[in-house]
């Protein structure tokens, strides 16, 4: 990898979570790490339900099984 991702990530988690500097090394680290790795999704959550305004709470894993089914709603 690069020491300076590294660097980054060492800094960062010294910091206080809320700490906005926290925010910014780590998005400096990912910043260096997109420009060095490519990444290719191998997921892509395209659902209809989507499509359908009034259906709320229904969420499902990558296995596509509904996580919930108690919460769905239709409005």
């Amino acid at each position: 990898m690069s020491y300076k991702i590294d660097a980054l990530i060492t800094e960062a988690l010294s910091k206080p979570v809320k700490d906005p500097f926290r925010v910014a090394l780590t998005q400096e680290a990912q910043r260096i790490f997109r420009g060095k790795f490519m990444f290719i999704p191998w997921y892509k959550q395209t659902m209809s339900r989507k499509v359908l305004a009034n259906v709320a709470g229904m969420e499902k894993n990558l296995d596509w099984q509904v996580v919930a089914p108690w919460e769905i709603s239709i409005a």
